[in-house]
């Protein structure tokens, strides 16, 4: 691609030597300074400096704003984030017309804020405000531009630097490259100070260093190119179509990096300041909507990505590894920001939804703003507990954000003590035909409740660990359960929150039931600052479902981490017995079908009377795979962790070394599991991406009997991310290879991936041993291969 030539139109703060060394533009903008903003005029840039005038487009607020977190794939901060609504600012009008906030820059106590026009129309302006109090933010100036579009901005000195695209007859093209000079401290814009035609549709972003201004250009003749700040002449080029984005806070010793993200595909580009490219990454099924939104900032070695479709994408700048991804319901991500340990991300019809960016990477959804006045959110800018968000209205909203620290005086919890109980019925029917399922729920005190969940579901798995400190209580919730503490009986409402001292029981009667349904009751318990014996009674009664469970975890941090599922052949209706536990730092997981009298539980589990007439329980790690050593499975399923719901991942997909029970042959040491915010597994809470980086392969041991006829069954789909087509995998049963397996990507989407369940009749003849290998062997290239869920192998009289 030909090197570009640049033009430059010059304004009042450029000298003739300036304007004589490059291909001088027709008539020079003359600057306004009217009072008035309202008809700026075609090729005239209009200034505002008008305190009175301005301030009556802030209007100060003082409201808090609830951090949502709607579903159950959030985690709960220790320090909660406190976000005060402090002001809305009414967007610039221009011809009659509002324009919409497309980006912020912060520089110490200022904020400059650049304007568009939404659709086919141009026009735009930019804000300065202080805001050395964040609580009571000034709007100071105003600049208007009748058409021309600024799309992002940034600041340099006494210049202000804006990227957009312009319709001006005496340009040779759209992009352009606004500079507008500043006085008194940055705080008032004061002269135009050049204008630079670039050769392509639109500079979609601008960043600076101490002396050149790097701007991104998007389809035709797209790049990025570094202009000198002074002169404004072109000194470097770098060809990158539907460039969107560009940083300069990434640094590798003393040098300083340019971190480019481009659209299209999605792909990241690391080059020096001469541009001269580094290394470069793709990263398929991302930012593929042609010519729209995405953003890049940095975190020391870490980049938050703004990826459209493909959410928000965190990734290590030293290696281009992606470390996390955060998806939406509505599929866009507009744009993200990051400041310290926090992101927040504007997602469209979504909102703004808060995560927190590990030291490593990980993000950690924590919610969604949960706006009076919601609308959709387009621009996000957050920096020093500051955070603008611009939504679809043209508005632009400024809030605080502030870490709660716990009180002083309420120690840390008691080690050991109760945290969550997680009671889950999953299908529950009668004879009738209706679902239903009652019972009791007593905890003696001391200790607090602090949150209860009803969560009516349809064929929902297991919950992750941080479903349970994420737990508030639903809508549906009020005439379902009731309580007693002493003699005081009630319903419980949304917000509840209920003290127990040592000499009283808080009693939960609870009775669920609608047809073809499942539900789920969270409770949240926090012992607080008290002493004592925290232990838990539960007491079912008539529940007939074979799924019907109580899960008891004692540790938010590890629950399910370590655990062991009581596995009897009792079955049947659970009667009318009690059981007591009493959590030791670890979890216990007893499903309705397992649980007998504790007299019959299995030798083992168990331990020593602790000499108050309770027993405690000791829990095993979760089984690993190891060759030769066979997991034991369930008659209905002799395949252990067939769904790839351990080790748990949380909200964003991983890779991991283990995966229990399995063997991973290669990629060596290397598994992708992917959670629901990746795409929609087929059962559960995750599934399995054959193709981490690589084609992969993995087998189980399983435990059989000779000449037994088997069925095996398995849910199959594919990467939704590259390139949609076929996704191959072959299956073997011992030696014997079942065939290959097909799924097709086209028209699938994250949130549906089309699952098919596979099936194979094995003939009694095909299992000659105790032991068979059942194998997964990914035949499609790449590091989007076939997705695998929900193994199963049962025993069948069927032969094939």
């Amino acid at each position: 691609m030909p090197t570009p030539r640049f033009f430059l139109s010059a304004g009042l703060g450029l000298t003739l030597a300036a304007s004589l060394s490059l291909n001088a533009c027709t008539q020079v903008p003359q600057l306004s300074t009217s009072a008035v903003t309202q008809n700026a005029a075609a090729n005239q840039l209009t200034v505002n400096n008008n305190a009175a005038n301005l301030s009556a487009r802030l209007t100060r607020k003082n409201e808090v704003v609830r951090l949502q977190r709607e579903g159950f794939n959030t985690q709960q901060e220790e320090r909660p984030l406190e976000l005060r609504l402090v002001a809305e600012v009414a967007p610039p009008l221009i011809n009659e017309t509002s324009v919409q906030a497309t980006n912020v820059h912060i520089e110490g106590d200022l904020a400059y804020v650049s304007y568009d026009i939404a659709g086919d129309e141009f026009s735009g302006g930019a804000y300065i405000l202080d805001i050395s109090n964040p609580a009571e933010p000034q709007l100071l100036s105003e600049i208007t531009l009748g058409d021309t579009d600024f799309y992002s901005l940034t600041r340099s000195g006494d210049r202000l630097y804006l990227s957009g695209a312009s319709l001006r007859e005496d340009l040779n093209s759209r992009a352009v490259l606004q500079v507008v000079g500043l006085s008194n401290n940055g705080r008032q814009f004061a002269s135009d100070d050049g204008l630079v035609d670039i050769p392509s549709f639109a500079a979609t972003d601008v960043a600076r260093d101490q002396n050149n201004i790097y701007v991104t250009t998007g389809a035709r003749d797209g790049g990025v190119v570094s202009i000198d700040g002074q002169t404004l002449t072109q000194k470097a080029f770098y060809p990158l179509e539907d460039a969107r984005s560009v940083t300069l806070d990434y640094r590798e010793g003393d040098a300083q990096r340019v971190s480019v993200f481009r659209g299209t595909q999605g792909e990241l580009h690391i080059l020096d300041s001469d541009l001269q490219l580094l290394r470069k990454k793709a990263f398929p099924g991302t930012a593929s909507i042609p010519f729209s939104k995405s953003t890049i900032e940095v975190k020391e070695n870490l980049a938050l990505i703004g990826a459209g479709d493909g959410g928000a994408l965190s990734v290590n700048l030293e290696d281009l590894s992606q470390r996390g991804q955060l998806g939406t319901a509505s599929g866009i991500t507009n744009g993200a920001s990051v400041s310290g340990d926090y992101a927040f991300m504007a997602e469209g019809s979504d909102g703004v939804s808060v995560a927190r960016m590990s030291a490593s990477g990980e993000l950690i959804r924590l919610g969604t703003l949960a706006f009076e006045n919601a609308a959709s959110a387009n621009m996000v800018a957050y920096r020093d507990n500051v955070l603008f968000v611009a939504n679809g209205r043209g508005g632009l909203s400024i809030l605080t954000v502030n870490h709660q620290d716990p009180p002083v005086s309420e120690p840390s919890p008691i080690p050991g003590g109760i945290q969550a109980v997680y009671l889950r019925w999953l299908q529950p029917t009668d004879n009738k035909g209706s679902s239903r399922a009652k019972g009791q729920l007593t905890i003696e005190g001391p200790g607090r409740i602090v949150g209860v969940v009803y969560n009516p579901k349809n064929g929902a798995g297991d919950l992750s660990a941080t479903d349970f400190f994420a737990a508030r209580i639903a809508p549906e919730l009020p005439g379902l359960l009731q309580n007693t503490v002493g003699s005081q009986q009630r319903t419980l409402e949304k917000g509840d929150i209920f003290d127990i001292v040592n000499d009283k029981t808080l009693t939960f009667d609870f009775e669920l039931g609608h047809p073809g349904g499942s539900d789920d009751i969270r409770v949240l318990i926090d012992h607080g600052n008290t002493v004592g014996d925290n232990q838990l009674q539960i007491s079912l009664d008539q529940a007939a479902s074979s799924e019907a469970g109580i899960i008891v975890g004692s540790d938010h941090q590890e629950v399910f981490s370590r655990s062991v599922v009581l596995s009897t052949a009792a079955a049947g209706p659970m009667g009318e017995d009690s059981y007591t536990v009493r959590p030791q730092g670890h979890d216990l997981i007893i499903h309705r079908e397992d649980m007998v009298p504790r007299s019959q539980l299995p030798a083992g589990l168990l331990g020593q009377d602790d000499g108050e007439g309770q027993e405690q329980v000791e829990v095993p790690t979760a089984p690993s795979a190891s060759p030769g050593n066979a997991c034991q499975g369930t008659p209905d399923n002799l395949v252990v962790n067939g769904g790839f719901e351990l080790p748990e991942v949380g909200s964003s997909w991983r890779f991991v070394d283990q995966l229990p029970c399995w063997t991973i042959v290669k990629p060596a040491g290397k598994a992708e599991l992917d959670p629901v915010n990746t795409w929609a597994p087929a059962e559960g809470k995750q599934s399995l991406d054959l193709n981490p980086d690589s084609p992969g392969e993995m087998y189980q041991d399983i435990a059989t009997e000779p000449g037994q006829a088997y069925t095996l069954s398995f849910q199959l789909a594919g990467n939704i991310n590259g390139a949609k087509g076929e996704k191959q995998l072959a299956v073997y049963w011992g030696d014997e290879n079942l065939g290959t397996f097909s799924f097709n990507t086209q028209g699938k989407s994250q949130t549906a991936m089309g699952w098919q369940q596979m099936n194979v009749n094995l003939r009694p003849e095909q299992t000659p041993g105790q032991r068979m290998r059942l194998r997964f062997v990914s035949l499609t290239a790449g590091s989007n291969g076939p997705a695998i869920d929900d193994v199963r192998v049962q025993k069948s009289q069927t032969a094939r």
